[in-house]
């Protein structure tokens, strides 16, 4: 017995809203016609009714199959509507019709199989976005994640300031709680502000570098090229809890009347390195050790080659040894050979250059 109520699909919501990206994208490969509409469903370049501009009311009264208009594997079209439209009636007859019966295949176009499994309709709904190139100055494994958090929410505005907060309608009397001298932006805060503008400096000069303060991202790109990897997470974890000890200095002159001083911004900035240096890989050279002293921090060199004592052995009697070396650089290459005998007595030498 049919039932009286109505029971909600809980999927059938999310479903319907792509009806239409299934019509444009799916095309109906024909088999024997008898599931296929021959005026609404998709099996040429689009559906009929679409292309004679046949108006939406009469789509209920379009009923006929494409079985109708197949006879014996031919196509029968009518008179009409072969005289209606010439290139319609020739893409048409362009469709190669099964001798066997088969059925009618409903077709993913993006795809030569013809499949849609649902990987593939996730990465249609949800494009894969384009990785930001900031984010690999940001995230790291040897910088705490509540450091990395304030420099992202920077980089994404998405900071709690005077600014932020007035856009989602907050009434805020505006004031740099570090300088007093202007309005609270983000830009301002981190970047421009006496305060942070003199924490920059300091950095930039341990670093033996000149930062760039016109934005979040000319900051990491004033590092300096010729830096060792080490040198260079360093460098990045220093940056990064620059941005935590600012946002600490705002917060704790706004919320308890604190009294932040320069040297103690510093400390703690070196401190916090100093501990993201014992996690960061990568090795330093030479040129960076008076950089290294002023985190404290000891220079990581490369291990050294050991030597190994090749003792030479004579042949046995009547034999010679000829013994081989080589050596090729980006523009040119040499070999040499020596030749002794038995008596270790010498016999002869080849070299090219």
């Amino acid at each position: 017995m049919p039932t009286g109520t109505y029971l909600k699909s809980s999927i059938w919501n999310g479903i319907k809203k792509h009806v239409h990206t299934v019509n444009d994208n799916t095309k109906w490969l024909l088999g024997s016609g008898h599931s296929v509409s021959f005026w609404l469903d998709n099996w040429l370049d689009e559906p009929l009714a679409v292309k004679f501009n046949f108006l939406v009311t009469v789509y209920p009264l379009l009923k006929a199959k494409v079985a109708s208009f197949i006879e014996n594997g031919e196509w029968i079209l009518p008179a009409t509507f072969v005289n209606h439209d010439v290139s319609i009636r020739d893409r048409i007859h362009e469709i190669t019709l099964p001798r066997q019966p088969m059925e009618d295949r409903l077709i993913w176009c993006a795809y030569n199989d013809g499949n849609l499994t649902a990987k593939q309709a996730y990465v249609l709904l949800f494009p894969t976005q384009q990785k930001l190139d900031w984010t690999g100055w940001i995230w790291h494994n040897f910088v705490p994640p509540s450091s990395s958090f304030v420099a992202w929410r920077c980089f994404q505005n998405r900071m709690p300031t005077d600014e932020n907060l007035r856009k989602r309608g907050c009434v805020v009397v505006s004031a740099c709680d570090l300088c007093l001298s202007q309005s609270e932006t983000t830009p301002h805060l981190f970047l421009t502000c006496s305060f942070a503008n003199n924490l920059w400096k300091w950095l930039g000069s341990i670093l033996h570098i000149q930062f760039n303060c016109s934005s979040f991202h000319s900051l990491f790109e004033s590092f300096d090229a010729n830096w060792s990897a080490f040198l260079t997470n360093i460098a990045t974890a220093a940056v990064l809890h620059v941005f935590h000890s600012i946002w600490l200095a705002r917060n704790g002159i706004r919320f308890s009347n604190a009294k932040i001083t320069m040297h103690a911004a510093q400390s703690k900035i070196l401190t916090a390195s100093k501990l993201s240096a014992t996690l960061a890989p990568g090795l330093s050279n030479a040129a960076e050790i008076a950089i290294l002293q002023k985190f404290q921090l000891a220079p990581r060199p490369a291990a050294a080659s050991s030597n190994r004592l090749v003792l030479w052995r004579s042949p046995i009697f009547g034999w010679m040894k000829a013994n081989t070396d080589g050596s090729v650089t980006n523009v040119s290459a040499a070999y040499g050979g020596l030749f002794r005998d038995h008596t270790t007595r010498f016999r002869g030498v080849l070299h090219k250059n």
